[in-house]
């Protein structure tokens, strides 16, 4: 399996991505977009996004998915939205982004977070975003 987004594979060993079938569409639990549904009719813009725009589009479905709030639905018109809702974040955003969502991991100012290499991969995937 290999998500829509962002386009990473399930290896053998590890659950990367949850696809439940519902219907058309889809239910997707991502470990780096999070969670969205992905209609049938998302895959004809889905297939002509560049790369840097994949990565935007999987860190604004992980904002919201980080914001607890519910799962975006993809569909021809919401993706195109969503791109131009959400420009291109400057390098001092993301680096702010990036220590809003590590911030997220702690129970309190100055907890330390204890590095995993789950936890790396989302870091370098939040910085391309």
């Amino acid at each position: 399996m290999q998500c829509f987004v962002c386009q990473k594979k399930n290896k053998e060993s590890d659950k990367f991505i949850n696809i439940t079938p519902k219907g058309e569409n889809s239910k997707v639990a991502c470990r780096i977009c999070g969670e969205y549904i992905h209609t049938t009719d998302a895959d004809l813009i889905l297939n002509g996004l560049s790369e840097p725009e994949r990565h935007r589009l999987s860190g604004i479905i992980r904002e919201r998915t980080l914001m607890k709030r519910e799962p975006i639905i993809l569909e021809y018109g919401t993706i195109e939205k969503l791109l131009k809702e959400n420009p291109e974040k400057s390098v001092p955003e993301k680096f702010s982004y990036l220590l809003l969502n590590i911030a997220k991991l702690t129970k309190f100012a100055g907890a330390s977070v204890v590095g995993t290499s789950d936890l790396h991969g989302h870091i370098s995937y939040i910085v391309k975003v």
